[in-house]
């Protein structure tokens, strides 16, 4: 009796096995575009549009859309599981926001002048996506200049976080973390600069020079000017001359 139950199991596995493939063979190729398009939509979307930056999401965006695109022109079922797979792994290959490179979350640099005493501030926060600016007074002491007020920065431009991505992208391209140590120019003494990047996991990056600027200011400024209207480098009276 047992034999015979378990010769019954397997006959009626096997009729399962053939209605399901011939059910599987009888999809026509359009359905089979259809669900899996459907599926690659389906595993791009639970991604979550919200666990990626802006750049990182729009890869997820196209890489699903060519995807789509390749299951659409497949002629054959083969070629258009591939495409699925294909188009997963460019999706699978961006990191979400927490696994991405270590970004700064604020760049401050100033500039001291010691003929008229002040310093001008520049100060970017990539937390609340503001860039800031402020001058204050000095005193030299023994070469050194030591602030004498501490005003509050005042907010020049709100930034998208597209346009915080794109500035990421222009200051990593321009070399602003490739600064030498000093540079030596004609400068009146006690004229220098200073740079100072803080990034996610807590490093700081400082830098200086006894030139009022940095070599890469004048392209950084333009980089910067095409995403704000504002410049990072050019003082505050030139901008308002």
């Amino acid at each position: 009796m047992r034999k015979k139950f378990i010769i019954l199991m397997v006959i009626v596995a096997m009729m399962l096995g053939f209605f399901g493939l011939t059910a599987c063979e009888e999809v026509s190729l359009d359905e089979y575009k259809a669900s899996t398009s459907t599926q690659l939509q389906d595993y791009a979307d639970a991604k979550g549009q919200d666990n990626y930056t802006v750049k990182g999401w729009e890869v997820i965006v196209r890489a699903a859309e060519d995807g789509k695109k390749a299951i659409g022109d497949a002629s054959t079922k083969i070629a258009i599981k591939e495409a699925f797979n294909n188009a997963k792994d460019v999706i699978d290959a961006v990191e979400p926001k927490e696994n991405e490179v270590n970004n700064p979350i604020s760049i401050h640099f100033f500039t001291t002048e010691n003929w008229i005493h002040w310093q001008d501030h520049k100060y970017y926060d990539f937390a609340n996506m503001t860039y800031s600016t402020k001058r204050i007074l000095v005193e030299f002491y023994e070469g050194n200049p030591i602030p004498v007020s501490d005003e509050e920065y005042m907010i020049v431009s709100t930034f998208t976080e597209q346009q915080q991505s794109t500035f990421f992208d222009s200051i990593r391209e321009s070399g602003i973390f490739d600064l030498d140590e000093y540079y030596h120019d004609i400068a009146e003494d006690g004229d220098r600069w200073n740079l100072i990047i803080t990034f996610n996991d807590g490093t700081v990056f400082e830098s200086n020079g006894y030139v009022k600027y940095p070599p890469q200011k004048d392209a950084l400024d333009e980089a910067f000017l095409a995403l704000t209207g504002y410049k990072l480098f050019t003082p505050l009276w030139e901008d308002n001359q």
